[in-house]
């Protein structure tokens, strides 16, 4: 096999890292535009968000009430106490006891989210149309702060 010596390499590393004819890329992100995507897109996107962000609090409600229930219907045993009073070698929850409290779970978190959906979509049915007259002004913040000196 052949050596490559150490000036080859340096020389076509020099050569890949090097803009090509010497073009530069604007790298600064475009402003989001409001009306590049459709409302229902919106409310998707708000609706999946809400729903990633109730599950874990779902899942601890789920998880304690379905524990605190055990434990109520066990006579109040130590061994089924709910987690934060729990002794070593308590009771061990099922495959089957795990998917139905992460089905809880989702349903709790998915009914916040059609909530949530609900009620935003009423308070825009009874938020009034803007006519011609009452124009929506936007102040966009300057990048360069000696502009907005002169």
């Amino acid at each position: 096999m052949r050596n490559i010596s150490g000036k080859t390499v340096a020389v076509l590393l020099v050569l890949t890292s090097a803009p090509l004819s010497g073009q530069t890329v604007d790298t600064n992100p475009l402003r989001y535009d409001p009306s590049e995507f459709p409302q229902w897109a919106r409310d998707l996107r708000r609706f999946d968000v809400i729903t990633l962000g109730a599950f874990p609090f779902a899942f601890f409600t789920a998880t304690f009430f379905t524990d605190t229930i055990r434990w109520s219907q066990h006579n109040w045993q130590m061994t089924y106490s709910p987690w934060p009073l729990k002794p070593a070698g308590a009771y061990e929850t099922t495959d089957d006891e795990k998917l139905a409290i992460l089905g809880i779970a989702f349903a709790i978190a998915v009914g916040v989210a059609v909530v949530d959906l609900i009620v935003i979509n009423i308070k825009r049915l009874k938020k009034p149309p803007l006519d011609d007259n009452h124009a929506i002004i936007r102040r966009i913040p300057s990048n360069n702060v000696q502009e907005s000196e002169k």
